[in-house]
């Protein structure tokens, strides 16, 4: 196999096919991040139990950061993981829930990677500056 001859001209499909892969997966590895912070915080649990909730609410249910728990839960509505009641009301108002079959398999993740084979896997490397991020949510006692 020889080196590609830099003077060629790129396909411009080929160069856009691979942006917008390489695009695509890094918006999917991050909403894998929220996803985990959202079963190792206890969120997507407290939310399947306990229904509707405002960031405030679901923040003293998983004794977390309300400001930052409103922003994972603004990010998980967008993505449609979980449902926001109305989206008209102010961000601190707002109650989101975790519809029926989202919960089936977001507030029992543990028990999937079990079943999985995956139980002693970790699934996403946590690197310093995402521990750290982790560690913030957690209020300060």
């Amino acid at each position: 196999m020889t080196a590609p001859d830099r003077d060629a001209t790129a396909e411009p499909d080929r160069t856009a096919a691979l942006t917008e892969r390489l695009f695509r997966d890094t918006v999917a590895t991050l909403e894998l991040c929220t996803v985990y912070l959202g079963e190792r915080l206890g969120l997507y649990r407290a939310l399947a139990d306990a229904g509707l909730a405002t960031s405030a609410e679901l923040a003293e249910r998983t004794g977390t950061a309300a400001r930052y728990v409103r922003e994972w839960l603004e990010q998980q509505a967008a993505s449609g993981l979980i449902d926001v009641e109305d989206t008209r009301a102010e961000p601190q108002a707002r109650r989101y829930c975790l519809p029926a079959e989202h919960a089936a398999v977001l507030a029992v993740l543990r028990r999937y990677a079990a079943e999985a084979g995956f139980a002693n896997v970790r699934v996403l490397p946590i690197d310093t500056d995402y521990w750290r991020f982790y560690q913030l949510v957690q209020p300060v006692n």
